[in-house]
């Protein structure tokens, strides 16, 4: 059994977040970390201009000059491993025992995101000095209807899904044949 959630250091300082994980341990539950890289708001891509219209930094709240010194941060470690900022946040999630969940768009991102655990590890400082700089930025804080909203679209996408599929248009249990 796993739970997918956001984790990044955009949310980890967040207290709700931090109870989730303790309770998932105590359960033996593994954690999958979507948006481990803050939809490119952690990436050496990431500019002030393009963060005005990303989508999460809106969502959460976030402005350019909050992200300072947790980009700083990433982008030291980056130089000294000698590592993109996506490789330090991945591997920074795998340190915290998350599997992040990372979204390739091309195989140079797919090489990158392997090349995040290949033969290197933050190390337990180097964690602690970015969980120092990380934010409180969860999705827990959106309000209480925007989440029921998110859920209930994302539950009827799945009935339409499972309708689908047992009707012999769907996908669902083709992919569970391949697994």
């Amino acid at each position: 059994i796993c739970n997918q959630v956001h984790f990044s250091m955009l949310c980890y300082k967040s207290e709700k977040l931090q109870d989730m994980v303790k309770v998932c341990r105590h359960l033996d539950i593994c954690i999958v970390g979507f948006t481990p890289l803050g939809q490119g708001l952690l990436t050496d891509g990431m500019t002030e201009e393009k963060c005005e219209s990303n989508r999460p930094a809106k969502m959460l709240k976030i402005q350019w000059n909050e992200l300072s010194s947790l980009r700083d941060e990433i982008k030291r470690l980056a130089v000294k491993y000698d590592r993109s900022m996506a490789q330090i946040c991945l591997n920074w999630s795998i340190c915290h025992d998350i599997l992040p969940l990372v979204g390739c768009r091309s195989p140079k991102q797919a090489l990158d995101s392997v090349q995040a655990i290949a033969g290197w590890k933050l190390t337990d400082s180097e964690v602690k000095g970015l969980d120092d700089v990380a934010l409180d930025r969860s999705t827990f804080r959106s309000s209480k209807r925007k989440r029921m909203l998110f859920v209930t679209l994302f539950g009827i996408i799945m009935v339409v899904c499972r309708t689908l599929d047992m009707i012999g248009y769907g996908m669902v249990s083709e992919a569970g044949k391949i697994i």
